[in-house]
């Protein structure tokens, strides 16, 4: 009697704390149930406690079906080897849309062989959305930056054939650019030639 006085006490105390707690039981016949909740869990699922304890699975449902394998994998460890369930992942919130939540819970298991969660719901979308909106940003800077140095390169590039082709650009500047190219690799050879009469 005194240790159901204190759990109720407990729970008590935690429907006033914010923040979203919760507890689920998964039975040695494989079902499930969510025996207590604080009312803000409404906010993540769309559902109040009351109506989460009636349909325990829409605990799961509501599990985007991209995340669903993956945090179901993540529960069956934590039950097997008795270790914190830490995962992140989307609820499909009936009136808000998607949402980016964290759970961690602690485990433990029951005489009867249940599986009992005791953890925390943390909404991560506004963090999440600032992630992506940093992860583009980033995106778009290192394509600046590539574009400079693509800019750079080239310029780099024209001043040095500006450079080179100054003698000969002064007779053929009339000519088209393939002819100007003509031209200067006529002088490059020239040079070489020269070259290699000073040298004999």
């Amino acid at each position: 009697m005194t240790e159901q006085l204190a759990a109720t006490e407990e729970r008590d105390r935690l429907a006033l704390t914010p923040g979203v707690f919760f507890s689920h039981r998964l039975r040695p016949d494989g079902s499930f149930e969510v025996p207590f909740a604080t009312p803000s869990i409404t906010e993540i699922y769309g559902l109040t406690p009351a109506e989460l304890a009636a349909t325990p699975y829409v605990f799961i449902d509501l599990i985007h079906p991209d995340d669903r394998d993956r945090v179901t994998a993540a529960r069956t460890v934590s039950a097997r080897d008795l270790t914190p369930l830490c995962c992140e992942y989307r609820v499909r919130n009936p009136a808000g849309g998607d949402l980016w939540i964290e759970l961690a819970a602690g485990v433990t298991r029951e005489r009867d062989g249940s599986i009992v969660w005791h953890g925390t719901v943390r909404d991560l979308s506004e963090c999440k959305r600032l992630e992506h909106a940093l992860a583009l940003e980033r995106d778009r800077l290192a394509c600046l930056e590539r574009t400079e140095s693509n800019h750079a390169a080239a310029l780099a590039g024209a001043m040095c054939l500006q450079r080179v082709e100054a003698p000969v650009s002064e007779l053929v500047a009339p000519l088209s650019f393939p002819l100007t190219v003509a031209a200067w690799n006529l002088e490059r050879c020239y040079v070489v030639e020269k070259s290699a009469e000073a040298i004999e």
